[in-house]
């Protein structure tokens, strides 16, 4: 291809996307009161919007022909949390990244995998 009178190459590219949370929702009990079922639902909403934003990167690696790799926390992790900040649970989640990682599986090629 010709662009500006040189000649472009065409270049392989990668995407590589890591997620800090886990793309399938979790149900969770709330108390009925307004301020309760209200910040759950601001809560979802902002899970929903961030693995919308992967689908729409994934769509776009694929358009542009680049290979689209992603990594998020899985359903196989199921460390409970109780807390906004746990100390257990983020060793947890550490153990779980690591052995993932040293299995040589940790991205997935597309989010339904």
């Amino acid at each position: 291809m010709l662009v500006g009178g040189r000649s472009e190459e065409r270049r392989h590219r990668t995407v590589y996307i890591i997620r800090n949370g886990r793309i399938d929702p979790l149900w969770q009990a709330v108390q009925r009161r307004s301020i309760t079922v209200a910040r759950q639902a601001i809560d979802a909403l902002i899970d929903v919007e961030a693995v919308n934003d992967l689908y729409r990167l994934e769509v776009a690696a694929d358009q542009n022909g680049e290979d689209f790799n992603v990594a998020y926390i899985g359903k196989d992790f199921d460390y409970p949390r109780k807390e906004l900040f746990s100390l257990a649970y983020m060793r947890q989640l550490f153990r779980y990244s690591y052995h993932m990682a040293a299995a040589g599986s940790p991205w997935h090629r597309r989010l339904s995998d």
